[in-house]
């Protein structure tokens, strides 16, 4: 799960045409960086959820470092006007575990929004 940080604040300094260049950049680098057996969709106002088969903590670590480095590019900033920041949450079924879709949707959610409280604090 994906979650744009600040996308209320952007909205109201800048207006909702930045609102949307956020979404796009976040949009483009994850069908950029997502392998093509990958779905991701965009899920409520500011986030995106994707669906990632057989993925490492290392393959999860990479994609994210890659996600922040491509919302922080110059060809970001001069496409969108601006770096976008996000804040990701994972969730992990493995095949012996039964997980519902409400579980696979509420553990990466309650953990990017632990990991956006914990950059809240260090800024």
């Amino acid at each position: 799960m994906v979650d744009i940080d600040g996308m209320q604040s952007l909205n109201d300094r800048y207006g909702h045409r930045a609102g949307d260049a956020a979404l796009r950049a976040v949009a483009r680098a994850l069908d950029e960086l997502l392998r093509r057996a990958d779905t991701v969709s965009r899920f409520g106002e500011d986030e995106f959820v994707a669906l990632a088969i057989k993925l490492t903590d290392a393959d999860r670590a990479s994609i994210e470092q890659r996600l922040q480095r491509s919302l922080a590019s110059d060809a970001t900033r001069n496409a969108e006007g601006q770096i976008v920041e996000v804040s990701t949450g994972w969730a992990t079924c493995l095949p012996h575990q039964t997980k519902t879709i409400e579980d696979l949707l509420d553990d990466p959610d309650r953990a990017m929004y632990e990991a956006k409280s914990l950059k809240a604090k260090s800024h």
